[in-house]
C-alpha cells in the first residue's frame, strides 16, 4: 500500500464496521484506538509449548526444570525438539512457578500493544496426534502424543478409578483406555487454560480460546477456565437448516456444558477469496440436503 492507499483502507474498513483487530501492527493499532476499536492479542502461549529458543524465558523455565518437561508417547519425541511440558506438573505442583512464565509473556505482549482489550489463543490440536478436524478419531497410533510420564499416568490410574495392577504401559493406554486418556487430558488441558485465565485477568484482561466446534471433550473441560470461546463455526459453510441446527446445537453446547452466555461466544465466518474458503457452485448449493 502506498500512504494515501493505506489510510484509505484504514478509513473505509472501519466505516464498514471492521471494530476488532487481531494483533495489528504498530500503525494499525493507533487507527483503531483512534476510532475506538477494539485490539486482541493473539497468543498460542503456552499450549503449543515454550519454543525451542535458548532466548525465550519459558524454554529457560523447562530447561532448569526436569519433572516439568512431557515424555512422549513410547519416546517418539523429546521436549528439547517438540517443547512440550507435562501438563500434570504445571497445574499440579509446578502450577505457581508456571503461572509466572505464562504472566512474564503475557505482559512483554500487552506492553507491545497498549490498549488491548483480550488475550486469545488458538488450540488447534487433539490429544491423540495427528487427529486433524475430528480430534483423536483419526489417529491409529499415538506416536507424536504427550505425556506419557510416570506422574500423568499415576494421575490417570486415580482419574479412572483403575486398580493398582492396571497395566499403564503406553501402548495399553492406547490399546485399552484410548477414550478415556482422551478425556483425562482434555479436563488437564482444561487446567492449562485456567492458568492462562488467571494471567490474563490478573493483567485485568479476559480470556478467550479459539478450537474446533468439535472438539466437545475440551470445551467440557473449559467450563470455568475462559471468560470467551471462539468456535470455528460456520466457518465458510453456505447457510442451510442442517447448517442452523449445527449451529444451534454448537451454542446449546455451549450454554450448558461450558456455562457461557450468547454473548461470550464468538463465531467465524470466512471472507469469500480467503485460502480457507471458496464460493459454492450455485447449483450445488440448491441441490444440497436441508
Amino acid at each position: 500500500f502506498s500512504p494515501e492507499h493505506y489510510d484509505q483502507h484504514m478509513r473505509q474498513s472501519l466505516q464498514a464496521g471492521f471494530n476488532t483487530w487481531i494483533s495489528p501492527a504498530p500503525t494499525t493499532a493507533e487507527w483503531v484506538r483512534k476510532a475506538g476499536g477494539r485490539l486482541v492479542i493473539w497468543s498460542n502461549y503456552p499450549f503449543y509449548g515454550m519454543k525451542q529458543a535458548t532466548s525465550r524465558p519459558g524454554y529457560r523455565w523447562l530447561a532448569e526444570h526436569p519433572e516439568a518437561q512431557a515424555r512422549y508417547f513410547n519416546d517418539s519425541g523429546t521436549w528439547e525438539t517438540r517443547h512440550q511440558y507435562c501438563p500434570s506438573y504445571v497445574v499440579g505442583e509446578g502450577r505457581e512457578a508456571f503461572l509466572a512464565e505464562v504472566k512474564g509473556v503475557y505482559e512483554s505482549k500487552l506492553a507491545n500493544l497498549p490498549g488491548a482489550a483480550i488475550l486469545w489463543s488458538d488450540w488447534e490440536e487433539s490429544v491423540w496426534h495427528p487427529g486433524k478436524s475430528s480430534p483423536g478419531k483419526a489417529a491409529r497410533e499415538g506416536t507424536g502424543s504427550w505425556c506419557f510420564c510416570d506422574r500423568c499416568k499415576t494421575q490417570f490410574r486415580h482419574w479412572a478409578g483403575l486398580p493398582p495392577e492396571a497395566d499403564l504401559t503406553d501402548d495399553a493406554i492406547f490399546q485399552t483406555y484410548k477414550a478415556p486418556w482422551e478425556s483425562f487430558r482434555a479436563d488437564l488441558d482444561g487446567k492449562v487454560a485456567g492458568v492462562a485465565r488467571q494471567a490474563a485477568r490478573d493483567l485485568g484482561k479476559p480470556y478467550m480460546l479459539y478450537s474446533w466446534s468439535s472438539h466437545t471433550k475440551l470445551w467440557q473441560a473449559l467450563n470455568g477456565a475462559i471468560d470467551l470461546a471462539f468456535p470455528g463455526i460456520p466457518g465458510n459453510e453456505a447457510g442451510s437448516a442442517a447448517g442452523q441446527k449445527h449451529l444451534d446445537d454448537t451454542m446449546a453446547m455451549f450454554q450448558s456444558k461450558v456455562g457461557l452466555r450468547r454473548a461470550q461466544v464468538m463465531g467465524q465466518e470466512f471472507a469469500m477469496g480467503h485460502g480457507y474458503a471458496r464460493v459454492t457452485n450455485p447449483r450445488a448449493f440448491l441441490n444440497q440436503p436441508s
